[in-house]
């Protein structure tokens, strides 16, 4: 009976000794990982992190679950980057951690390439003139009462006139409406979708193609590997933008960039404004979304807020931001893409987070 028990406790005892080896393993990759990117060798690289990753099993270390998604990021392997990036947020629960942070700004970055699509080139075949039908301009009605403004701003939503919408909305806040009724909330909704529609109505009047004369039989078309993107992802820059006072190396650039920024927000931006404008208690959501230009100035600024006085208080923050150093992609400055989400936590009881 002893040698049995003895037997036992041998093979438990090998097998803890055993995982504790696949740990030490996979550890061991996740630094020849570092050193391969380093190295600019991103086939190694990924062999590697193959490697680590089996011998990590289920419980994946969250420092090669980033390293995974901001390797097949740059790779523009989105929908793997995603996966490693879930896994990353069900391993990390720290979010007060910078790589969280840098984590989060990522995530934004992918969701965004995986909305984006190419756009498919066909042969366009002759075709009459297009009739050009003559599009009646609505009459611009701004409503005179809370009452009218608040119906206005609905009717025309629902419409899609989103500006003239907007114009309403901006007039019934002028209007001192009870900022404790349902209507009060349901109309700081509908400002920032209207927002979202506007945005959005504005990116397709800019991709918006108009259709060429007729063309040959056969079309050439000559891609140029070497074209330097109008913007790139902060993420993934060769270089990044440099804040005033940041210095070392390019990781330490990119979290001195962050950390910079963030403390710029909290110390300029009004804490006792989202208490001030009757909002119900609570986590409000905010977006912020830039770019950094090729001459290092804040530019194509973009914000979601839950408010307009809050969405104007952070543009106005966002506008006293130093001019940097510009980033760089293969040599030249180039528009940098960068994001900030956080939220605000408006005093009382509720901790219900609202977009």
């Amino acid at each position: 009976m002893q040698k049995v028990y003895i037997s036992i406790c041998f093979c438990l005892i090998s097998t803890i000794v055993f995982s504790q080896d696949k740990v030490a393993l996979a550890n061991a990759y996740v630094k020849k990982v570092t050193q391969s990117l380093k190295a600019t060798d991103t086939v190694k690289a990924i062999r590697y992190l193959d490697k680590a990753l089996i011998n990590f099993g289920d419980n994946k270390s969250s420092k090669a679950l980033k390293i995974a998604t901001e390797i097949y990021a740059a790779k523009k392997e989105y929908n793997k980057a995603k996966e490693y990036a879930d896994l990353y947020f069900k391993t990390s629960k720290d979010q007060k951690l910078n790589e969280y942070q840098e984590m989060l700004l990522l995530y934004i970055d992918i969701e965004d390439a995986l909305i984006e699509t190419p756009v498919e080139i066909k042969k366009i075949k002759e075709k009459p003139l297009v009739e050009v039908k003559k599009v009646e301009v609505a009459k611009v009605v701004v409503g005179k009462t809370i009452e009218d403004t608040y119906r206005l701003s609905k009717e025309n939503f629902e419409k899609k006139s989103y500006k003239l919408s907007k114009e309403n909305l901006t007039k019934y806040f002028s209007l001192n409406p009870n900022k404790t009724s349902k209507e009060y909330e349901e109309m700081l909704e509908l400002f920032v979708d209207i927002d979202e529609k506007i945005e959005e109505s504005k990116a397709k009047e800019t991709s918006s193609v108009i259709p060429p004369p007729p063309t040959p039989e056969v079309i050439e078309i000559v891609e140029d590997k070497n074209e330097i993107e109008e913007t790139v992802p902060f993420t993934v820059i060769e270089e990044v933008p440099v804040f005033p006072g940041c210095k070392g190396e390019n990781i330490e650039l990119k979290k001195c960039f962050s950390s910079s920024v963030q403390k710029h927000f909290v110390r300029k931006f009004n804490a006792d404004l989202p208490n001030q404008l009757g909002l119900t208690p609570g986590r409000k959501r905010v977006s912020i979304f830039f770019v950094i230009n090729k001459d290092g100035i804040i530019d194509n600024l973009n914000v979601r807020a839950p408010h307009p006085k809050i969405k104007e208080e952070v543009i106005n923050v966002m506008n006293t931001l130093p001019k940097m150093k510009p980033g760089i992609q293969r040599g030249k400055a180039i528009g940098v893409k960068y994001s900030i989400p956080f939220t605000m936590i408006v005093e009382g009881n509720s901790d219900k987070e609202e977009n």
